[in-house]
């Protein structure tokens, strides 16, 4: 096992591919690890891969949820260190019981949320809790949260990690051991569960509740009697399902069951009904473990794997075949460790047959005083005789009579009108399954009905008539009805057909009309269809109810009036209502600049939202004048102002004065120009 504790550190937010793979290399301990959903990346995959050997828990997050966590450039991985170290669970106990008082220890499973962590920490203190013991995998991690939460309490209290893989090994070896001395006695148990697997005070395990148990010594070996199914369902094997019948194979794959349960923490199969799970574990394959443990070794995988085979003849032939193996892989993991070898702790003795009583013999007596009769005694004697005679003829009378009626009932049953066959359990196989195993028995299987079904797929058998268990006629039918799967139906096409059409198409199909909600569209006509709710083509089932998007057709928005007003306020204004705006520029001599000129179309219509609106912006008047004052005017002033005006400037330099004036304008101050033409200026 591997185990780790802990003194405090900082926790550490790891983050983008490279430093992570340091990370790693550098054998950090790694608490909890992020991943993006969805993001294809070799570098990435790799990463998980070596998370996965670690046995480290994964989350697979949203990008929102990443950003979250990490504002930084995290590349799609984020990896969180424990602020605390973890002690081997070895140590913690010494230390204990070096302190010689009787231990207490706390053992959380799936303990999700930190901050529930580090409350219970907090109580654990105050309760004089010697050591926390949480598993490695799928808990919460030790977050700065759970530092706070717990109130220093998680620096008083050692807490370890444990990860079962060789503890689940070493309680399967006994078990097995166990179960092989009973199969080397004949004798099949048929309901191993861990209810019926105990561990005693001085740590031997037993197997308990041999009630089912058949064997040569014991009677048959049949599980199904009276249309009962003998075991607990979770660990029947399917034999045991189909044809009721058991042997130490069956116990075989209730062990594997059992291993796998041990190792993932959950049965292979679950769902509401018994039913429902006997038919799992005949039709459907056992998830191997490492699809759930990527720890798990190869060698292990595929011993469990080889167990619960369907065929049975494809598993360990005894639980002394599947002990072997095993032990060979617990040598593997740990050649130190000694092999345990228990036997049954149920002592089992051939069935012997009791002996029979011996008769105590009487001595003879010997009557030696007369014997005198008197004529009274003689007359009762005789009345005796009478009575005697009666009853003996009253007795064979009785006698015949009951052999007659036995006679009769006997050919009744065993060869006459009365003889009945036992039915087998034949649901969730196959037609041809359930004729294979009803003919060799002289009975017939008729299909009477198909049905649908949410559970048992297209094609199996749902019900027979009589039942598994139940008897019929020898040489009668067993009626049965097979599934026609999931009852399902498309939902139809309805975009741009009227409400009242969509609502016929929708009944024709076994499906009911919801609400139906008008909205604007710019694309379906208003009062035409534009979408279902689930969409149409979606499979639903029966009287699914199906909702109707109707179009209100465009929306209108009234538009004002921008003329004169800002360009800048009405480009604003016209976007925010959801128009598309396409603005000119043009001259005006009346207009300011910048105003808006014209618009189309016009203020206070009606107009489409999202339609297109053109508005003319003022460039100012066309022409412009030279203004007097740049003469005198510094040299760069006075080509600012005339820039400003939407004229080109030349300036022309004479002289060595320092300070730069104007002293000449072409074309002359005053003078009209165009905008955009050229003008002179002399400085010196």
């Amino acid at each position: 096992m591997v185990f780790y504790f802990c003194t405090m550190k900082k926790e550490t937010l790891l983050f983008g591919i490279y430093p992570v793979i340091e990370a790693l290399k550098a054998k950090q301990t790694i608490d909890k690890a992020y991943v993006q959903k969805g993001l294809q990346s070799p570098k990435i995959d790799a990463i998980v891969a070596d998370l996965e050997a670690l046995n480290t828990t994964i989350s697979y997050v949203p990008l929102e949820k990443m950003e979250k966590l990490c504002r930084s450039n995290h590349q799609g991985i984020i990896l969180i260190s424990s602020p605390i170290e973890f002690v081997a669970l070895e140590t913690m106990v010494e230390a204990v019981l070096e302190s010689k008082k009787t231990p207490l220890f706390l053992i959380l499973d799936q303990i999700s949320d930190v901050r529930n962590f580090g409350a219970i920490l907090r109580t654990a203190e105050c309760t004089g809790v010697d050591g926390v013991i949480i598993q490695k995998k799928g808990g919460a991690p030790v977050s700065g949260d759970t530092v706070k939460t717990s109130a220093g309490a998680i620096f008083n209290i050692p807490i370890c990690k444990v990860d079962h893989i060789k503890d689940a090994i070493n309680y399967l070896t006994p078990i097995l051991s166990a179960l092989a001395t009973a199969h080397a006695l004949g004798i099949v148990h048929r309901d191993i569960k861990p209810e019926n697997i105990l561990i005693s005070k001085e740590g031997r395990i037993k197997i308990a509740d041999f009630g089912l148990a058949r064997g040569e010594l014991i009677g048959s070996t049949m599980t199904a009697e009276s249309s009962v199914i003998l075991g607990s369902v979770s660990y029947l094997s399917p034999e045991q399902v189909q044809r009721g019948i058991a042997d130490s194979r069956s116990d075989v794959y209730a062990v594997g069951i059992v291993a796998y349960e041990m190792l993932t923490g959950e049965k292979p199969f679950s769902a509401d009904s018994p039913i429902q799970i006997a038919y799992m574990h005949v039709n459907e394959e056992i998830p191997r473990l490492r699809s759930k443990r990527k720890d798990v070794p190869q060698a292990l995988d595929d011993l469990i794997a080889s167990s619960t085979a369907k065929n049975p003849d494809e598993r360990p032939r005894t639980a002394g075949d599947f002990l072997e193996k095993l032990q060979q892989i617990q040598i593997d993991l740990d050649p130190r460790k000694n092999q345990m070898d228990l036997g049954l702790d149920l002592p089992v003795e051939p069935i012997r047959e009791k002996a029979r009583k011996k008769v105590k013999e009487v001595a003879p007596v010997e009557i030696t005083a007369p014997v005198v009769e008197t004529t009274k005694e003689i007359r009762r004697k005789e009345e005796k005789k009478q009575r005697a005679s009666k009853r003996v003829r009253r007795n064979r009378k009785v006698a015949l009579i009951l052999a007659v009626v036995l006679g009769v009932g006997g050919w009744w049953t065993l060869v006459g009108p009365g003889s009945r066959v036992v039915v087998p359990s034949v649901v969730g196989g196959s037609f041809d399954e359930a004729v294979s195993v009803i003919s060799p028995l002289g009975l017939n299987a008729v299909v009477v009905e198909n049905r649908f079904d949410e559970e048992i797929p297209k094609g199996k058998i749902i019900e027979s008539i009589p039942s598994g268990g139940g008897k019929v006629d020898a040489g009668g039918s067993v009626k049965l009805i097979v599934s026609k799967g999931p009852e399902r139906y498309a939902v139809p096409m309805t975009t741009g057909l009227t409400p009242e059409a969509a609502q016929v198409a929708i009944k024709k199909s076994p499906l009911v009309v919801g609400t139906i909600t008008e909205v604007f569209n710019s694309d379906i006509p208003k009062g035409f269809v534009i979408s279902t709710s689930p969409a149409s083509g979606t499979s639903v089932k029966r009287d699914t109810t199906v909702n109707l998007l109707v179009s209100k057709g465009i929306e209108q928005v009234a538009l004002a009036s921008y003329l004169g007003k800002s360009g800048e306020q009405a480009l604003n204004e016209l976007t925010e209502a959801g128009f598309t705006v396409e603005a000119g520029y043009a001259f005006n001599e009346t207009v300011p600049e910048l105003a808006v000129i014209s618009q189309n179309p016009a203020g206070g219509a009606n107009a489409n939202k999202g339609g297109k609106v053109s508005i003319l912006i003022s460039k100012g008047p066309r022409y412009t004048y030279i203004p007097k004052t740049v003469i005198t005017m510094e040299a760069n002033a006075a080509k600012e102002m005339l820039e400003s005006l939407g004229l080109k400037v030349k300036v022309v330099t004479i002289g060595n004065n320092k300070k730069k004036v104007v002293k000449k304008v072409s074309p002359a101050v005053n003078t009209k120009v165009k905008r955009g033409s050229l003008v002179t200026i002399t400085v010196g």
